[in-house]
């Protein structure tokens, strides 16, 4: 079955105003690391996601048949988990990018071959990820990257109003705008946070 993520309103276009949500269970390939997201481990990070994901993509055309493939794939927005403690350099992230349903491990270790064997990376730090994330509350939010806090100060007020608290301090990024390419005051990333229902 193929997979446009764009399709999936309530997921990948949420408006400018909080709202909360319950995001079903979905896989990913994900390398986590630690640092500065402009240092070297964090841009090895992509090289790996999008060297998988278009392995994968790509993978008919190369006579690799696979189950339930269908075009079009279009291989979806980068998305991160992070935590945000401390200095930059300290900073925790899972890096990640969503998976159709017809990839199992069977077919991410084969893509993962693929890119060890053609592309001469040491992919360890790849892993197949099932993210369970449940109730959360989510906005998008336009500008620049260092501008996140006024968006999230929004959600904050959401939740005060509906009874409703952050359940950890990690919170997940979706990449809806490629930053080589975007001004920074147009850039669309949407902030979502994992929630729980406040007991009054």
């Amino acid at each position: 079955m193929s997979m446009d993520v764009k399709k999936e309103k309530n997921l990948y276009a949420p408006r400018t105003v909080a709202s909360s949500l319950v995001v079903p269970p979905m896989n990913f390939v994900a390398v986590d690391g630690v640092g500065d997201p402009k240092g070297q481990s964090y841009q090895m990070a992509m090289q790996l996601l999008y060297g998988l994901s278009f392995t994968i993509k790509m993978a008919p055309k190369g006579g690799k048949l696979i189950k339930g493939y269908d075009e079009p794939y279009t291989v979806p927005p980068l998305e991160g988990l992070w935590t945000c403690k401390g200095d930059r350099g300290d900073w925790t992230w899972v890096s990640m990018i969503r998976l159709p349903e017809f990839v199992d491990q069977d077919l991410f270790d084969w893509a993962k071959g693929q890119v060890a064997t053609k592309k001469k990376l040491d992919v360890s730090g790849l892993r197949y990820f099932t993210y369970d994330e449940g109730l959360c509350v989510q906005i998008l939010h336009i500008g620049p990257y260092s501008e996140e806090t006024r968006s999230f100060a929004l959600m904050d007020a959401y939740c005060k109003d509906a009874a409703i608290e952050r359940k950890n301090g990690i919170h997940h990024e979706l990449y809806l705008s490629n930053p080589r390419k975007t001004a920074s005051e147009k850039l669309k990333t949407i902030l979502r946070y994992q929630v729980t229902k406040v007991n009054v």
